[in-house]
């Protein structure tokens, strides 16, 4: 990680998430999806930082699908 990289995702000045529902009309009952909103959470930059990093990866042939595969695969380095 840089300096500048460091700087750009420091958290600072963040706000907290914001969570609303969504009602799930087909259902009955109609529950409610919940919904997180994380734009200028304390770490929004870091994701857009990683996202950034990473995305040379996506054109990869072995492209995890999911979480526990992501580990099973960490496990077996």
């Amino acid at each position: 990680l840089t300096d500048s990289e460091y700087k750009f995702t420091r958290p600072v000045g963040s706000q907290p998430g914001k969570a609303y529902g969504l009602p799930k009309i087909d259902k009955d009952g109609v529950p409610l999806r919940s919904i997180i909103f994380a734009c200028g959470t304390f770490n929004d930059k870091l994701s857009k930082l990683l996202a950034n990093k990473l995305k040379h990866s996506r054109a990869s042939p072995t492209i995890v699908l999911d979480a526990f595969k992501f580990v099973k695969e960490l496990q077996n380095l």
